[in-house]
């Protein structure tokens, strides 16, 4: 690859120039370089250097307003970006990819139809049977269809850069923290593939951090990451992972002096900016413009935003002052005449006469030069990507915009400037910014229409739109005005933000919001708001292993509902104390709290989450027959809600319903469903699926397989902290580690399984574990400890209610008195477990005990009974599709 450029003309950047020449270096075998580093570091700066040491390069900002319009699927538009830059360098179309962007979707408006139907989306001729069910009203259709879409585009983008090599191309990706923003609005159909399809690549995280990724890598890209924080790649990319570093005072008072720069404002700037490059270089260009040296009383305030009042209005002119002043209302600016308006209604509230000639009458050169002057300051940013969008889209770096937004507000100008913004969007048809500016200037007229449309995206699935429009109340410098005129808007902000970031997998982001919409809520003594922040803090404690703090937030939830005096709200306190219950292996408790919300409730979301709790809680305890009713009863409540969440938990719970009956493809296909339905960043959703796949491959004794799907799931849930995920995941993998012989592995994951169970307050994990140790245990050649094990393991899951699991361990327990030297007792063990597996409708199970009884038939030599209960046997086996079993019932007929 050729690079040129010394390696030391970036100040102090020798390390970083370093790590981006060994991605470059065909021998490192490097794929993925990424940079981290907090606010003003020079992340985006040393982006741009770095892509001037490549002859080709593609240079993204993830920012890019190009990429966030609500009309469209940002990831299609970012690869019509990359596609156009390929195309160019390599010298040649991408004809797949061409093909599928000129088949346009002959389906594009929702019928207007009353009644449920089957979805059929058409692309080009080819029909895609959809799983969904439409209702009147619901978007879910054209979610589907954008899905099918970006499914497809993806698809033929990757079979393109399959046949290139582009060795000499790096892609930039710069704001790397906002790659969730292109996860889509409903996720596509998640794939096992082989390794010749995909090149070996598991998925996970995000859209852009695994299948473009993935599309980019099998052209030879090489591919740069900036971001404030690090990011997760798949285990099977070769990266790098660097921390940006401030200057050292040495290199601060180089770069200063080589902008000539004086000894005196020298010391002052690298004392203020304390190695922080964007601060030193903001600093010296207002030293440079105005000429005169920095004072000390202008570097005396204690936040670098606090100094910048004074220093624009001591060093700045005038005119280029109100220019940054314009520039800074809004979060980007793309098109000039967005400048040029706010230009306008700056000079009529300033009443300047130098301001005058900056307004309306301004020419289009001299607004150009306007424009030059201000994207020449070191603080006013461009997005890499404007280029090669056709939009230039640049913006004031928040610091200073924090700063100037804090001196604009309150005076005339900041109403203005604002409600003209709104107006400029509100031409343009971007939502979401026009109710930024709308609010900025207390101006809430729309802000019903604001919570209605973030409520239908983020129960409709569509993760980006519902980010956009939290933005519009969470954006750091609207907080202090909402709280002041309208808390409740502010409140609900926090509260959906919460709910996204914990889809998203956004720990610290969701307990922060989280804890601040409580706040809130205390504050205000809004009962309703808190009881319900509570509950949702409950349920992310849950979900992350602590069910006693759960518990004790359940119990304060529950004291704020009932004060709001509104029956409805106990609705959802039922469901999380069922969940809770559930989670513990308390099923009577379950039970009882799920009947009570089915009292409650009479249709919709809650009456379908009571339903399907009561229907989980069956499932454990046995009773499939009165499970699948209830399951079928919520997820024809789920299809019908067009919540994609209920939706894709309906169809992951029928999956594991399949897998007990023994309906094989049934169950894939279920999970295969959820899969498609979950949003890439709901790691438990995902997860819990990708694991109950995994069962059901154990199942089957198809050890490989479910062990190989096991791995990712249980690097999901510990990336996540996802405490009993784990537990979960490691018992399952006990229990493969076992059937292969590998027991020193089984009791290690066996212990760490165990202590969390006991450290979160889960009974029924820890019965289930302590059910496997007794598998360990006899095949150690310990049968009289299993016996020992299983019998108190047994009693124990009998006693939560988990007959289901309590059945299972009776077959073991069998095998452990036959190996103790008690075949009778062993058969009578047997037969109970029979009786119990063919009541609860288990076919795999009871073919299994079948062939245990044969075997046991056989040791008293009684060839006619055996016969008869192979027949069974083979019956059942046919009946679930189950192969081993099948050739174990062959192999035990030919011993006859």
């Amino acid at each position: 690859m050729s690079v040129s450029g010394p390696a030391g003309a970036f100040t102090d950047r020798t390390v970083e120039i370093g790590y981006f020449r060994r991605l470059l270096d065909p021998a490192d075998d490097l794929q993925v370089l990424v940079f981290f580093g907090g606010p003003l570091i020079g992340k985006s700066a040393l982006l741009v250097h770095l892509s001037d040491l490549v002859q080709r390069r593609l240079m993204v900002d993830l920012t890019d307003p190009t990429y966030n319009r609500s009309d469209d699927d940002p990831a299609l538009r970012l690869l019509e970006v990359l596609a156009d830059q390929i195309e160019r360098q390599a010298g040649r179309p991408l004809s797949r990819y061409r093909h599928q962007r000129s088949v346009r979707p002959k389906a594009e408006r929702l019928p207007r139809i009353s009644v449920r139907s089957r979805v059929i989306a058409l692309f080009g001729g080819r029909i895609e049977r959809s799983p969904l069910s439409i209702v009147v009203g619901s978007n879910e259709f054209l979610f589907h269809v954008r899905r099918l879409r970006r499914e497809r585009m993806t698809q033929a983008f990757s079979a393109d850069l399959a046949e290139l090599r582009l060795p000499e191309t790096c892609v930039f990706f710069d704001v790397a923290e906002r790659m969730s923003r292109f996860d889509g609005p409903v996720p596509r159909e998640t794939r096992e593939p082989d390794a010749g399809d995909w090149g070996g690549f598991r998925l996970s995280g995000h859209w852009l951090s695994t299948d473009l990724l993935r599309c980019l890598l099998l052209a030879d890209v090489k591919v740069v990451f900036a971001g404030q924080g690090d990011v997760a790649l798949p285990r099977e990319v070769r990266a790098l992972h660097a921390a940006v570093e401030p200057w050292r005072s040495g290199d601060t008072a180089a770069f200063l002096s080589s902008r000539r720069l004086g000894p005196v404002d020298i010391r002052q700037v690298a004392a203020t900016s304390q190695g922080i490059p964007g601060w030193a270089a903001a600093l010296a260009d207002l030293v440079q413009g105005s000429g005169r040296p920095l004072r000390i009383e202008d570097l005396e305030e204690r936040t670098p935003e606090g100094i910048w009042t004074g220093l624009l209005s001591e060093h700045i002119p005038v005119r280029l002052r109100q220019a940054i002043y314009a520039a800074a209302v809004p979060r980007r600016i793309v098109h000039d005449e967005l400048l040029r308006t706010l230009l306008e209604v700056l000079a009529e509230e300033s009443g300047a006469p130098t301001a005058g000639r900056v307004g309306r009458s301004m020419s289009d050169a001299e607004l150009q030069r306007t424009r030059d002057a201000l994207r020449s300051l070191s603080f006013v940013q461009r997005s890499p990507s404007g280029d090669a969008t056709g939009e230039p889209a640049w913006y004031v770096h928040s610091m200073i915009r924090g700063s100037v937004l804090n001196h604009l507000r309150g005076q005339p100008a900041w109403d203005a400037l604002h409600r003209a913004a709104a107006e400029y969007f509100a031409r343009t048809g971007s939502f979401d910014a026009e109710l930024y500016h709308r609010f900025a200037c207390n101006d809430f007229q729309r802000s019903d229409e604001w919570l209605a449309r973030l409520d239908a995206a983020y129960r409709g699935g569509d993760i980006q739109e519902a980010l956009l429009l939290v933005d519009a109340v969470l954006a750091p410098e609207q907080r202090g005005g909402l709280r002041r005129h309208r808390p409740a808007l502010l409140q609900a902000g926090y509260q959906y933000g919460a709910d996204l970031a914990r889809i998203q997998g956004r720990i610290d982001d969701a307990h922060r919001f989280a804890s601040s919409a409580q706040s809130m809520a205390r504050l205000r003594a809004d009962h309703r708001a808190l009881g319900r922040s509570l509950l949702e803090t409950a349920t992310r404690t849950m979900r992350h292993g602590s069910l006693r703090d759960a518990e004790d937030l359940l119990n304060e939830a529950r004291e704020s509902l009932e004060r709001s005096g509104d029956p409805a709200e106990e609705i959802p306190w039922y469901r999380r104390l069922g969940e809770l219950a559930t989670a513990r292996g308390d099923l009577a408790a379950a039970k009882a709290a799920f009947d009570r919300c089915l009292t409650l409730v009479d249709e919709g979301l809650g009456l379908g989450y009571a339903v399907h709790g009561l229907g989980a809680v069956e499932l454990i305890a046995g009773d499939l027959a009165e499970a699948g009713r209830r399951l079928g009863q919520a997820r024809d409540i789920f299809e019908a809600s067009g919540n994609i969440y209920a939706r894709a938990l309906g169809e992951r719970t029928h999956g594991e319903l399949a897998s007990l009956r023994g309906e094989r493809r049934a169950a894939e296909r279920r999970f295969g469903t959820a899969l498609a339905m979950y949003p890439q960043t709901d790691v438990l959703g995902r997860a819990a699926t990708s694991r109950a796949r995994a069962e059901l491959h154990l199942r089957y004794q198809e050890r490989r397989s479910a062990h190989e799907l096991s791995g990712p799931v249980l690097d999901d849930f510990r990336r996540k902290d996802l405490p009993l995920g784990v537990a979960d995941t490691l018992r399952l993998r006990a229990c493969i580690a076992v059937e292969e012989g590998r027991l020193a592995d089984a009791a290690a994951e066996l212990d760490e399984a165990f202590l969390i169970y006991t450290q979160a307050g889960c009974p029924l994990g820890a019965a289930r574990a302590e059910a496997v140790r007794g598998r360990v245990a006899l095949a150690s050649g310990e049968p009289a400890e299993a016996g020992t094990v299983f019998q108190t393991a047994g009693e124990k899951l009998d006693a939560l209610g988990a007959t289901l699991d309590g059945s299972l361990v009776l077959r073991w327990l069998a095998a452990a008195r036959t190996a103790s030297g008690h075949p009778q007792e062993a058969e009578q063990i047997l037969r109970t477990a029979l009786a119990r597996h063919t009541a609860a409708g288990l076919p795999v199970e009871s073919a299994d005990t079948l062939c245990d009884l044969v075997e046991a038939r056989l040791r008293r030599r009684e060839t006619a009974q055996a016969r008869r209960l192979l027949t069974r046997a083979a019956r059942l086996c046919e009946q679930a599709d189950y192969a081993v079993g099948l050739r174990r019932v062959e192999g035990l007929r030919d011993t006859i």
